[in-house]
């Protein structure tokens, strides 16, 4: 147990200095909204104590100039009080965007250069979510529960020592009424924590679950799965409702409570007021002062009393975006060498790669020399993309090196190493932008080269179709474009890059084989191209590829050319027997 607080204590500290780390900067704005956060209390009590001098004149003096004068003193203190409120709500909304912007970017940073075991693990939804709704959070965190304790400290001090100058039983009695409320809060606010963590996990994997929806509505349709789908979607939002409703009991039991318990203490003081005046130790207009100032304090009570179960609520949110800010991320592995791409080369040495303790690859060895078209042939799952990630530094080996240019790319900056790599995996990514953008990627291209390369993969005839070419806007994932549109302009993104080492995973399958060919036959003649690796199940790529690494359960069981494979290897044999008689292509027997 003493562990586990220790840990927690260390958590906390830790998350303080983030929050600290990204406050700095605003410091200056912060102590500005605290001063009129507190300047604002006083001029409150100011009004308590004003109106009850007013009172005083009516009752006991009625003197109508001073009478006017205490009036004119109030409506000048409301006047302030909205400036003022006016001023921090305008200083506070300012604050906010900028400092909830850093918090965003900051994220967004992480994410980039997240490791791979992270992105595999990645619900899309959560980071959504943790980006666009719990960032404010943070500034509420210092807002209600940081600057609004102060401000609450110093007015219950200089309210306090107000009341027990006017009159001590008074004071005593409020000082012994406002503790109750907060420890009832304190104790709700403890379960609604937890009821509040278990709801932000239901809430995200829910939320992802519906943007996979959304995305393969049209796998549901043509399956049938909408019944099923909709059925678990109401079991799913059933749990969220059945949490929400409790936390949102729990909140509203705290509240009347705490109002039931002032109402009381307030009617209380009312009658202890009447006996104290007509005892002569309390004047009418102080009196009137008491009341104003403990449903003063009662309200600060009550608020303070809320923003802690909010803090219980919100500490789920500052919980993930601390998760996602202190992630161990590629930026913080220690590489200092520079990639160099003189006497290309890339070699595998005693490669070994697992996930969740299932060796994807084992001791894996073999080597690629500039110049070379290589295509990368075995089962779905035998780990042929995960080579190319390795390649790539997406993935790191758990034993075994990867060497580009007789350099431990390990060793090497991923800055250098994805400058040198284009990459075009299986899942297409189109975005929600213009097509210009989803080819440059917000980069700058000549124009030449843009049109060049579009023209090469087939895509120029498509844009100069749309009214406004380049500048069109795709709709979401690519929903306005064919499945073949799409993989050509995913082709002219990876192009574009014009890295030395092309890579390829499964590029053309939406492709008609006429076109397919063309593209192909561009890419492998092109000398800018070094290196070249490819996986495909069309047979002529394979055919026209330098060498074939094949892979078989984890390992590589040869290194050759096609038609040596077929000669000498009956694994092989076998591989292209099925493959191409579930692909419909021609079968071994025919050739």
């Amino acid at each position: 147990m003493e562990g586990k607080n220790r840990n927690s204590i260390l958590k906390e500290q830790k998350f303080l200095d983030l929050m600290l780390y990204y406050c700095y900067k605003y410091k200056k704005r912060f102590i500005t909204l605290l001063l009129v956060t507190i300047f604002q209390s006083l001029l409150m009590i100011t009004f308590s104590i004003a109106f009850g001098i007013l009172v005083n004149e009516i009752v006991y003096h009625q003197d109508i100039n001073s009478f006017l004068w205490e009036a004119l003193l109030i409506g000048i203190i409301v006047i302030i009080y909205i400036f003022f409120e006016f001023v921090n709500t305008a200083a506070f909304w300012n604050t906010q965007l900028r400092f909830v912007l850093d918090l965003r970017m900051a994220i967004m940073k992480q994410v980039f250069h997240a490791k791979s075991d992270f992105l595999s693990n990645m619900h899309a939804a959560d980071v959504v979510r943790s980006v666009n709704l719990d960032t404010p959070e943070f500034m509420n965190i210092i807002t209600d529960n940081i600057f609004e304790p102060i401000n609450a400290l110093v007015s219950c001090v200089i309210v306090f020592c107000i009341l027990y100058y006017m009159n001590p039983i008074i004071a005593i009695f409020v000082l012994l009424t406002i503790p109750i409320m907060f420890l009832i809060s304190r104790r709700q606010g403890k379960l609604t924590k937890a009821l509040s963590d278990d709801l932000r996990c239901k809430e995200g994997l829910l939320n992802s679950w519906v943007y996979q929806i959304v995305a393969g509505l049209d796998d549901i349709r043509i399956n049938n799965g909408k019944k099923g789908s909709s059925i678990y979607f109401k079991e799913k939002n059933e749990q969220i409702y059945s949490l929400k409703k409790n936390i949102e009991i729990r909140k509203f039991a705290v509240e009347k409570l705490n109002s039931f318990i002032s109402i009381l203490s307030t009617s209380v003081l009312f009658l202890l007021g009447v006996v104290l005046n007509r005892k002569g130790h309390i004047s009418l207009g102080d009196f009137v002062t008491c009341i104003s100032l403990m449903n003063y304090l009662a309200g600060k009570v009550i608020q303070l009393n809320n923003f802690y179960v909010l803090l219980q609520a919100r500490k789920a949110s500052l919980g993930r975006v601390y998760k996602y800010m202190t992630m161990q991320g590629e930026q913080d592995e220690i590489r200092n060498q520079e990639l160099a791409i003189d006497n290309l080369e890339i070699r595998f040495n005693e490669v070994s790669f697992k996930y969740e303790n299932r060796y994807i690859l084992k001791n894996v060895n073999f080597s690629i020399n500039t110049g070379e078209r290589i295509a990368i042939v075995g089962r779905n799952g035998s780990g042929k993309s995960t080579i190319l990630k390795l390649i790539d530094s997406f993935y790191t080996p758990c034993q075994g090196k990867v060497f580009i240019s007789d350099q431990d790319i390990s060793l090497c900056t991923y800055q250098t190493i994805r400058k040198n790599i284009a990459l075009m995996q299986q899942e297409i990514v189109i975005f929600t932008d213009t097509i210009r953008n989803n080819l440059c990627l917000n980069k700058r291209i000549e124009e030449n080269k843009l049109w060049s390369v579009c023209n090469k993969v087939g895509l120029s005839e498509f844009i100069k179709s749309l009214p406004l070419g380049l500048e069109t806007i795709i709709g979401t994932n690519g929903f306005d474009m064919s499945g073949g549109q799409k993989q050509r302009l995913y082709i002219a993104r990876t192009l574009l890059k014009e890295a030395p080492i092309l890579l390829l995973d499964e590029a053309f399958s939406a492709l008609d084989n006429e076109i397919e060919e063309v593209i192909e036959k561009e890419i492998f003649k092109n000398d800018k191209y070094k290196i070249i690796v490819v996986i495909s199940h069309n047979q002529k790529t394979i055919e026209k590829a330098d060498k074939v690494i094949f892979i078989e359960n984890s390992s590589i069981i040869g290194v050759e050319t096609h038609n040596s494979l077929l000669e000498s290897n009956e694994l092989y044999q076998r591989l292209f027997e099925e493959e191409y008689r579930s692909y419909g292509e021609t079968n071994l027997s025919s050739q």
